[in-house]
């Protein structure tokens, strides 16, 4: 059986951490950027074309908000890992 010291396990949680926060980062700048508009001034959109857009903005809403729940489940589970080490 191998074992492993409390650095070895910090140092890994540090690492976890890091992906998460880069990740996390990386997905929330990319989910809130704002489309491109397709319809220009001189454009009149159709309704069809109107409700895909009003569709697209309502999933991009639903994936922030996606993003934003996981960061926190992510956060807490780190948390809780950081707590657990520091009892042992």
């Amino acid at each position: 059986m191998m074992q492993v010291d409390r650095n070895d396990i910090w140092f890994n949680l540090q690492q976890v951490e890091r992906g998460i926060s880069g990740n996390v980062g990386k997905a929330s700048r990319v989910a809130s950027r704002v489309p491109y508009n397709t319809f220009s001034f001189f454009d009149d959109p159709t309704e069809s074309e109107i409700e895909k857009s009003r569709s697209n903005e309502a999933n991009l809403n639903n994936i922030r908000r996606e993003i934003n729940r996981s960061e926190k489940v992510l956060k807490q589970k780190m948390d809780d890992c950081g707590a657990f080490i520091i009892q042992k």
